[in-house]
């Protein structure tokens, strides 16, 4: 049987960022940021072993809902910036980076995301290996 697991990231979601150039360096303007991912990560997944197989990933983001909305309307989709295609980056490579879950981002041959408004924001993961 397939393996399936959950996370649920407690900080509000991060769109992804080109990296930084000093000095003619190029540098990851976003280490803490993926650091603090991280650690949300480890936390829930413990001692459970890397996904080894093709994984299918199911992103949803759940974005701050500004004061310009009316909290008690039914807009619940998110459609202004961040970007969904920078939010999956970010939390793409924030996963591969903590070497936790998967040995490479390779491995994830499909992708669905979602961005919502929601009072307590935060990304909601789930992985599932492929048959």
């Amino acid at each position: 049987m397939a393996r399936c697991k959950e996370y649920v990231i407690e900080i509000t979601p991060i769109p992804w960022k080109r990296a930084g150039i000093r000095e003619r360096v190029f540098y990851d303007k976003q280490t803490h940021e993926k650091l603090a991912f991280g650690l949300y990560l480890n936390k829930q997944h413990g001692n459970d072993p890397k996904f080894q197989n093709p994984l299918s990933v199911d992103i949803t983001f759940y974005m701050p809902i500004p004061k310009s909305v009316n909290q008690r309307s039914k807009y619940r989709w998110h459609h202004s910036v961040p970007d969904i295609d920078n939010l999956s980056k970010f939390c793409l490579d924030a996963i591969n980076n903590s070497g936790l879950i998967w040995t490479d981002d390779r491995q994830v041959s499909e992708l669905t995301a979602r961005k919502l408004y929601d009072q307590k924001p935060r990304t909601h993961l789930i992985i599932r290996e492929l048959e």
